[in-house]
C-alpha cells in the first residue's frame, strides 16, 4: 500500500520537464546550440586569464617601416639570408621563419645566399600550408624549395577559423595523404627536444591560451637589418620572423582582439609556443565529465525548486548561475575549456517553468471546482417562502434580478412537487 501511494505522490510533470531539460542540456554538449554564448563566455575567461608574455620570445616582425625602407614585397631573397646569418651569429636558440620559399633557382645568387644561411644556421624553421583550391575537396601541398627544406625543420601553418571567424585553437598535427606535419609553432618546441608526451597524445585541436595583446617583444626587421639592435638581444631566444604590416599580412581574429583589431599570423605562432613551453594549451573538457557536472547541477535545481519559496529560488538560480561560471573558469586555468552557456540557460530558465507549471495547475484547479460549483447550482431547486404573495412569473424574475441571480430556470409547480 505505502508503495502504490508514494507512486501516486510521484510528481510526473516535474519528473517529464526534469528530463527534457536535462536531455537538452546534455545533448547540447555534442550539437553546440549554444556555440555563439560558449564563444562569448570562452573569450572572456581567455581575456580575464591572459598571462605575461615570456621574455625568451621575441618577434622580428616585417612591419610598415622596413616595408617603406627596404622596398616592396616580395624582398630579394638576399635579404631574407643576411636575417638568417645575423640571428645565426647571434646565437638564436631557434629562428622560426613564417616566410614561404616555395620555388628556387639556384642559379641566382639571392635564393643561394638563402639557401646556404639555412644550412648554416641548422636552427631554422620554415613553413607549409596547404592551399584549397577552387573546389571544396581539391587541396594542395605547398612547401617549400628542396634547396631550402632539406637543411630546414618544417612546420604547418594552416588555420582553421571557427563559425564566427575567429581563431581560437590550432592543430598540433595536420595530415596531407600519408604525410603528417606539426604546427609551426610546434615544430619550433621539438626544436630543443625532438620528443614530447603530446606526440603520443594524438590531439586534434588545442585551444590557445593568449597572452595580452601585444606582449611580446618586437623588433623590426630592418632595424635588426642595419645593425641597430645588438646582437646579444637575440642570445638563446626563439625568434619569430613575421609578417605585422596591416598592409601585406594575413592577421586574424582571436579572443584577444581589442575593438577588432587583429593579430598577425607569427604573434599567434608565438602565444602557440608559450603555451606548448608552459604547458598551458587547453583542450575541450572530456564529455563524461561535462555530461556529470550538467546532470549534478541540473538534478540538484529540480530537486530544490518546488521546496523554496520565490525569493529563495531566485537565490539558488544565482549562486548555480555563479557556482557554473566559476566552475568552468577554473578548469579554462588547469587546461580544460567546460561549454557551459547550455547549462547556464537552463539553470536560469527552470525556475521559470517551474513556476509556469505551477501556475498552470492552480488554474487548473479553479476552472474543476467553478465547473462543479456550476454544477452543483444547476441541481439545486430553489423554494421561496409563500409570505413573499408573488402573483406572477414577471413579479418573480423582477425578485431574482433584484436579488442578483442570473443563472436560473423556473421549474413548473408539479415538478416542484416532486
Amino acid at each position: 500500500m505505502n508503495n502504490k501511494n508514494n507512486t501516486r505522490q510521484l510528481d510526473w510533470p516535474l519528473l517529464t520537464f526534469g528530463l527534457i531539460i536535462l536531455l537538452l542540456v546534455n545533448a547540447n554538449q555534442f550539437q553546440h546550440w549554444s556555440q555563439g554564448v560558449d564563444y562569448a563566455l570562452y573569450d572572456k575567461h581567455i581575456q580575464a586569464s591572459s598571462q605575461a608574455a615570456d621574455d625568451k620570445i621575441l618577434i622580428v616582425e616585417i612591419d610598415e617601416q622596413s616595408l617603406s625602407l627596404l622596398g616592396d614585397w616580395p624582398w630579394p631573397r638576399s635579404y631574407h639570408a643576411q636575417m638568417i646569418n645575423i640571428l645565426t651569429q647571434a646565437d638564436a636558440g631557434v629562428i622560426a621563419y613564417n616566410v614561404v620559399f616555395s620555388n628556387a633557382d639556384l642559379k641566382d645568387q639571392n635564393d643561394q645566399l638563402l639557401a646556404s644561411a639555412i644550412e648554416k644556421s641548422g636552427r631554422t624553421i620554415l613553413p607549409l600550408y596547404f592551399d584549397r583550391l577552387l573546389k571544396e575537396d581539391d587541396v594542395t601541398e605547398v612547401v617549400p624549395a628542396e634547396e631550402f627544406k632539406q637543411y630546414a625543420g618544417l612546420g604547418h601553418v594552416n588555420s582553421y577559423l571557427d563559425d564566427d571567424g575567429t581563431l581560437r585553437s590550432i592543430r598540433l598535427m595536420d595530415r596531407f595523404d600519408d604525410r603528417q606535419w606539426p604546427h609551426f609553432a610546434f615544430a619550433s618546441f621539438l626544436f630543443n627536444q625532438p620528443y614530447s608526451p603530446l606526440l603520443e597524445l594524438q590531439l586534434s585541436d588545442v585551444y590557445i591560451p593568449f597572452v595580452a595583446v601585444g606582449g611580446f617583444e618586437r623588433v623590426s626587421f630592418v632595424d635588426v637589418l642595419t645593425g641597430l639592435i645588438s646582437p646579444e638581444q637575440f642570445s638563446q631566444r626563439t625568434v619569430f620572423v613575421g609578417m605585422t604590416a596591416t598592409s601585406m599580412g594575413d592577421p586574424l581574429l582571436t579572443p584577444m582582439n581589442d575593438h577588432g583589431k587583429q593579430t598577425p599570423a607569427v604573434e599567434i605562432n608565438a602565444n602557440v609556443y608559450q603555451a606548448l613551453d608552459r604547458e598551458r594549451l587547453i583542450e575541450v573538457l572530456p564529455s563524461v565529465l561535462a555530461l556529470l557536472i550538467n546532470s549534478v547541477l541540473i538534478l540538484i535545481s529540480l530537486y530544490l525548486m518546488p521546496r523554496l519559496s520565490g525569493i529563495q529560488q531566485l537565490i539558488m538560480t544565482l549562486l548555480c548561475l555563479a557556482f557554473a561560471w566559476f566552475l568552468s573558469f577554473s578548469l579554462l586555468q588547469q587546461g580544460y575549456w567546460f561549454r557551459t552557456a547550455g547549462l547556464m540557460i537552463a539553470l536560469f530558465t527552470v525556475p521559470f517553468i517551474w513556476n509556469l507549471l505551477r501556475l498552470s495547475r492552480l488554474f487548473n484547479y479553479f476552472r474543476r471546482q467553478i465547473k462543479q460549483l456550476k454544477n452543483q447550482q444547476a441541481k439545486e431547486v430553489f423554494r421561496l417562502p409563500n409570505h413573499y404573495g408573488l402573483d406572477s412569473e414577471q413579479e418573480l424574475t423582477a425578485l431574482l434580478q433584484l436579488m442578483q441571480i442570473d443563472d436560473y430556470e423556473i421549474l413548473p409547480l408539479d415538478s416542484e412537487k416532486t
